[in-house]
């Protein structure tokens, strides 16, 4: 007697229109309906359990359940399930409310609050997109998208990063439609497959011929109808097509085979003139770095958020991505290159940078009147006793010892204000970062003989894209503010490295350290615990860190020392010949 095969498939028991548990508790979705699909064309029962989705991961991993109906691929993913073919393309976005208008893309969620769903693919493609600054998120895992879209909603978040379908789905659902936007380009689009543990090649195989059959026979089209309403086809491209991110695509052989509409506005070229030519054969050679282009197929490395002007009528500023292309084997088949229109988001944030300065100066204009006053009152008074004290040698000793110290107290802060108020544009090129400290170290060799101890630890060889003048008044300042918290004998490190972002350097020292009522204001002017000190050194070495397209943060505790890490978000170089591509 011939018995039928039993396969036990689950899926995330809130994920729709994929699958999800409805209001009467009958789990429904697109996935479900292609499995019964695919169950029906190669003969076996499908058993369906709705959990949540880092259940479903756990169940099939430790073999209690055969498959999960519907995953998105990623390299690490890969290390852990054999996948189906792709029956689908997803793709992933940041959610925020709609007033958040200080967050455009996904390096404006650095610091910031995200809400992400356990083990959702979302946290690999932020991995990917941000390399190193993605610890700079502060992660909320959540048990499902509906949950880390209240979480949104209630304030509790800055941002949720899930599947775009899903979380419009679920915001009009819940009547949030109104209240939230999506900002930014669509996370590098996912195939989407069946997944089952590593090694059952043949339960893959099963899958897959069912999945064929119902593409075939015109089954598959009807549900993607059904639930998205366009058919399978139409609907990858429509998604593809409908976002406000240009999409190309490169086979191995440099080849173009997919070109959607806004890559086609904005680089204002037609699809036709482009599809099945080689790429370095066409115009787009004029748009980008087709070396880039061609490691990324060679490596599987990644490239971000790089910047090309082009000139369509109008100027425009565009950033572009590479990222590889996987296919079975997780081997690279070739390359996406994603591209968006910055202009406006240039305006808005140099608006929004000009107001933060004006802000900055009115906070001066408010404490500078009390700064000044006070050498000027001791100046006057010293010249209004001059008249009945000068022949007294003790007043004329003190005026000879604190006019000059005022007048230098006052020739100083007027002096760092300047620096800020009318600061020069920054003229970066590619320096020698080791050169440039060991220019620095130099004025403080007076230092080592009172017994502070220098520890340069930098690679010879790295080079950093800065303003050479302001990147040694930033490491002046930082190492003059750690020698100063070092009381008697101690220890100044200095160290730098690359990342995937660009070049990090750290100032450390082993000082009086920093309370945490304290930490808070370190950067805000005139805000200064030194009894001699103005408040402007580690304000103006902020401002020059954003000027050169850097971020500084500081970790100190009272009694235990200093660490200051800058990270300036380059392309990283090493070696002197290292300017030509």
């Amino acid at each position: 007697m011939f018995t039928k095969l039993i396969l036990r498939v689950c899926g995330d028991c809130r994920y729709p229109p994929f699958e999800f548990l409805n209001d009467d508790g009958v789990f429904k979705g697109f996935n479900v309906d292609i499995l019964k699909a695919i169950g029906k064309e190669v003969g076996v029962e499908i058993y369906f359990r709705a959990m949540p989705w880092s259940e479903a991961i756990r169940a099939v991993q430790d073999g209690i359940f055969d498959a999960i109906q519907g995953m998105a691929l990623s390299a690490r993913r890969q290390d852990i399930f054999d996948f189906t073919e792709a029956y689908l393309v997803v793709s992933h976005s940041v959610f925020v409310l709609r007033d958040r208008y200080d967050i455009l893309t996904l390096n404006d969620l650095k610091g910031l609050k995200v809400a992400v769903q356990k083990d959702d693919i979302s946290y690999d493609l932020i991995n990917t997109h941000l390399g190193s600054a993605k610890t700079f998120l502060h992660y909320i895992f959540t048990a499902d998208q509906g949950e880390a879209l209240n979480e949104l909603i209630e304030g509790k978040v800055d941002a949720f990063i899930g599947n775009r379908l899903t979380g419009t789905y679920l915001a009009q659902k819940m009547g949030h439609i109104d209240k939230i936007r999506l900002v930014g380009q669509p996370i590098s689009p996912q195939a989407y497959a069946i997944a089952v543990s590593r090694g059952r090649k043949q339960l893959v195989e099963i899958f897959n011929k069912g999945l064929r059959a119902i593409k075939e026979n015109g089954v598959y089209d009807r549900i993607c109808e059904k639930w998205f309403g366009l058919v399978a086809e139409d609907l990858n491209s429509h998604i593809i097509d409908s976002v406000d991110v240009g999409v190309i695509g490169l086979n191995r052989m440099g080849i173009i085979t997919s070109i959607n509409s806004y890559a086609c506005k904005i680089l204002n070229i037609k699809s036709h003139n482009l599809i099945g030519k080689y790429a370095l054969e066409t115009e787009l050679v004029r748009y980008f770095d087709f070396g880039i282009v061609y490691e990324t197929m060679a490596t599987g490395k990644a490239f971000v958020d790089h910047e090309i002007e082009i000139k369509n009528g109008k100027q425009s500023l565009l950033s572009y991505n590479i990222f590889p292309l996987y296919g079975e084997s997780n081997k690279v088949i070739g390359v996406v290159i994603s591209l968006r229109d910055i202009t406006l988001e240039k305006h808005l944030r140099e608006n929004l940078a000009r107001k933060d300065k004006m802000e900055s100066l009115g906070m001066l204009l408010a404490n500078i009147a009390h700064e000044i006053r006070n050498p000027i009152m001791a100046i006057k008074t010293f010249v209004e006793a001059l008249p009945v004290q000068y022949g007294n040698p003790r007043f004329r000793a003190e005026m000879l010892k604190y006019v000059p110290m005022e007048i230098e107290r006052l020739n100083k802060l007027v002096g760092e204000l300047l620096q800020y108020a009318r600061p020069r544009a920054p003229v970066r090129k590619w320096c020698n970062l080791n050169e440039i400290v060991n220019s620095v170290m130099v004025l403080f060799q007076g230092q080592v003989n009172s017994g502070i101890d220098f520890d340069v630890q930098i690679d010879t060889s790295l080079r950093i894209w800065a303003d050479e003048q302001q990147l040694k008044q930033i490491l002046i300042n930082l190492i003059l503010n750690a020698t100063e918290a070092i009381k008697e004998k101690g220890k100044v490190k200095i160290t730098a490295g690359k990342g995937q972002d660009g070049v990090w350097i750290e100032v450390e020292d082993d000082g009086c350290g920093i309370s945490s009522e304290h930490l808070g204001h370190i950067f805000d002017p005139f805000y200064t615990t030194k009894e001699k000190g103005t408040g402007l050194g580690l304000f103006i070495t902020y401002q020059l860190v954003k000027e050169n397209h850097g971020d500084i943060r500081v970790f100190s505790q009272k009694g235990r020392g200093t660490r200051f890490k800058i990270t300036f978000y380059q392309e990283v170089r090493y070696g002197e010949n290292s300017d030509n591509r």
